[in-house]
């Protein structure tokens, strides 16, 4: 189905004050309406969260003529319980495995795409689920690193048949979750994971109760804003609103 995600922001251009810093303070609001979005992490629907950030810029090249930008942008992110963790009694689940159909190569995405979709199906065949019964919907092939500074390679594909272009927040809590079973990684300590075209995430976990072997992921990365745009809805257009 079409997920129907909102994103407001309001930003303020400080740039006009002539400080040695320019701040850019900003305040957007995401919220997922229907549709079961992808990007949140628990409660597929009517979830939201509210990021406050700036991103700090210092131009060497108006007072000094150095050709160097600077910049450091900050934020913080809030949301309610249910935004993180699902209380719905379904989550995300992922199905990681070692034994590879092909090497971890992005000339290869066909074919890991469509040997991941014949282990999900299989899957489900067979009743094999997540915790609650719930279907396993995400698929990770893993093997060896092939960037300096990685220690893993990974590829994933994600409910709706698209393969993670990141190297996917679910998969990357698996892999940190496996290490952790199997001592391979101590809690608080790195691990870079490459996605199947050679991004990279860092993970970390901690501890959520040693016994039952829950761990709490902690995971960043980088992205970039690449583009803004800004929508034009026609009432006239039969398929203003995505194609039901």
């Amino acid at each position: 189905g079409t997920a129907y995600n909102y994103n407001f922001a309001l930003s303020f251009d400080d740039s006009f004050m002539n400080w040695p810093v320019v701040f850019n303070p900003y305040v957007s609001l995401f919220y997922n309406d229907s549709g079961g979005s992808t990007v949140v992490l628990g409660k597929r629907t009517g979830g939201y969260r509210v990021t406050l950030g700036m991103n700090p810029t210092i131009n060497f090249a108006k007072p000094y003529g150095v050709p160097l930008t600077i910049w450091f942008p900050t934020s913080v992110v809030l949301a309610p319980t249910e935004f993180w963790n699902r209380n719905d009694g379904t989550t995300n689940f992922c199905g990681a495995t070692s034994n590879l159909p092909c090497a971890l190569e992005s000339r290869n995405i066909a074919s890991l795409s469509s040997a991941a979709s014949a282990i999900k199906e299989a899957l489900g065949a067979q009743g094999i689920t997540g915790g609650d019964g719930a279907a396993i919907d995400h698929i990770e092939f893993y093997g060896p690193a092939q960037s300096d500074g990685a220690h893993g390679r990974n590829f994933v594909l994600c409910p709706g048949g698209a393969y993670d272009r990141s190297p996917c927040g679910t998969g990357t809590s698996a892999k940190l979750a496996c290490l952790a079973a199997d001592a391979k990684l101590q809690e608080g300590h790195a691990w870079v994971q490459e996605s199947i075209i050679g991004s990279m995430f860092t993970g970390r976990f901690k501890w959520l109760n040693r016994e039952k072997g829950e761990v709490t992921p902690v995971i960043t990365g980088t992205a970039f804003v690449n583009a803004e745009a800004t929508l034009l809805l026609d009432d006239e257009d039969p398929f203003c609103w995505g194609i039901r």
